[in-house]
């Protein structure tokens, strides 16, 4: 982005969003991470549809 765009406005309305880190939780010195189950679900429409 060419830092003229980058005025005090932008920089104020910015701000709340880019500020601070969230990281992810570490045990034993690795990051832990969310392990998803792959569950399958039950289908609920009743018809089907193509793509065009």
């Amino acid at each position: 982005m060419p830092t003229e765009y980058i005025s005090e406005a932008c920089r104020e309305y910015l701000q709340p969003l880019i500020l601070g880190e969230d990281y992810p939780p570490y045990k034993d010195g690795l990051p832990q991470y969310v392990e998803l189950k792959n569950v399958g679900v039950e289908k609920k429409l009743a018809s089907t549809y193509e793509l065009k």
